[in-house]
């Protein structure tokens, strides 16, 4: 395939040392290295590379906050007006320094990985319950909530879970966010500090109203209730 034209090449360069700086990288990419995305662009023709590069979720700084922005490097008409804000605060702005905010590990993920803030570790023995702390505490806009569910990954490898799941964060809540994080497996597990225990996921709510009436209208299933359907 042709190469890129040289004015594509340092454009491209600079948008992808860009890129590099980001935590979200590696993770985005599955590429291990820079310099092996550059070799693998050089060989690609320009309209594949460019695709490529839509796939990189790329992020926008503002006095040290970090807010998505779109996929697409072609373009600078990134708009996140639409995108619900969630008010983040370190309870432990020191200690925890070191800690990632929750994050979406993919361009389409509908949760955000939560850490763990234990400043050392716990072990849950079998059928135990431990309320992990995260560190931070979340304004979260009107209309809205968060759910806490559990990872598929530390479910399904090591039988941990979480107690309530989903839990629910709500958007009058401002208190410290804690995981109730409980193992089902059949061996002890270590939580460490900075590992990543649970998935936030905001959602869409409805408050409702009742109506006291007399009667319901029938369905054809009416008060048909366990098991109606049958084997």
């Amino acid at each position: 395939m042709a190469l890129l034209h040289a004015s594509f090449h340092e454009e491209l360069l600079s948008k992808t040392l860009k890129i590099a700086r980001l935590e979200v990288f590696r993770q985005a990419l599955h590429v291990g290295k820079t310099e092996r995305l550059k070799g693998l662009l050089v060989e690609m023709g320009r309209q594949e590379a460019m695709a490529s590069l839509r796939a990189v979720p790329t992020w926008r700084f503002r006095t040290g906050k970090r807010v998505a922005m779109s996929t697409d490097l072609d373009s600078s008409r990134a708009n996140t007006s639409s995108y619900p804000t969630i008010r983040i605060c370190r309870l432990y702005p020191e200690r925890d320094a070191d800690l990632p905010i929750p994050r979406y590990m993919t361009s389409h993920a509908s949760g955000m990985d939560v850490c763990c803030a234990l400043e050392g570790e716990v072990q849950l023995e079998t059928g135990a319950v431990g309320i992990i702390p995260t560190g931070i505490a979340l304004s979260i806009p009107e209309d809205f909530e968060i759910q806490v569910r559990p990872r598929s990954g530390l479910a399904f490898t090591h039988g941990i879970g979480i107690i309530n799941s989903p839990g629910t964060i709500d958007a009058d809540y401002r208190g410290e966010i804690k995981i109730g994080m409980i193992n089902w497996g059949d061996k002890p597990y270590t939580i460490r500090r900075g590992d990543r225990i649970a998935q936030l996921v905001l959602q869409k709510i409805y408050r409702a109203r009742f109506e006291i009436v007399e009667t319901l209208d029938e369905t054809l299933r009416n008060d048909g209730g366990f098991g109606h359907t049958g084997n």
